[in-house]
């Protein structure tokens, strides 16, 4: 069931110097129905809403924080807490399972779609993973970005850059706290 009135919204994330993330979200105060960096699915995922006889109120863009995006990778939310949302429902049982397995994939980690697919207990099921990534309605919630091929970076269907900047962010961040962390154990004498 889809709530009456959803809001959607464009969001912009400065994740370094010259580079800043577009993303589209339809959500109901805090909870996240879709989000997606590709505008045509988040014009397809608002028809849905509207066939479903929901409204979709648009709000003005907003302009995301560090602490902001930061807090939405490090959340390790099970695939449950999106449970409203219908988007989640559409997928097939594998996507749900490919989805489940993603969304405790560690910020700054990455696996393989061949990975994931022998922990699903098919190990010839690669393919099949990268399309559920594909599918995947709450990019960053399920953070399909850290899912990556044998011998390269993979897909990502809000592209290539958009997957490598996030990979990058997540990074950068690990080694910072390790940095931090280091100065805190090791204070100057």
């Amino acid at each position: 069931m889809i709530p009456a009135q959803l809001t959607q919204q464009a969001v912009h994330f400065r994740i370094s110097k010259g580079n800043t993330l577009l993303f589209f979200l339809i959500k109901q105060e805090k909870k996240i129905f879709h989000l997606t960096f590709d505008r045509k699915g988040h014009q397809k995922a608002i028809q849905f809403v509207q066939s479903m006889s929901g409204l979709v109120r648009e709000e003005p863009d907003r302009i995301m924080v560090l602490a902001d995006i930061k807090d939405i990778l490090t959340a390790s939310q099970p695939l449950g807490q999106y449970s409203y949302s219908p988007f989640i429902r559409q997928g097939t049982p594998f996507q749900q399972q490919v989805w489940e397995y993603i969304s405790k994939i560690p910020f700054g980690s990455t696996e393989t779609y061949g990975g994931l697919a022998t922990k699903i207990g098919n190990k010839n099921l690669a393919r099949a993973v990268g399309r559920a990534c594909n599918a995947n309605p709450l990019a960053l919630h399920i953070p399909c970005h850290r899912v990556v091929g044998t011998n390269g970076i993979g897909g990502f269907g809000g592209g290539i850059a958009v997957k490598r900047k996030l990979l990058e962010f997540e990074s950068r961040q690990i080694s910072d706290n390790r940095q931090k962390s280091h100065e805190a154990d090791h204070p100057p004498t």
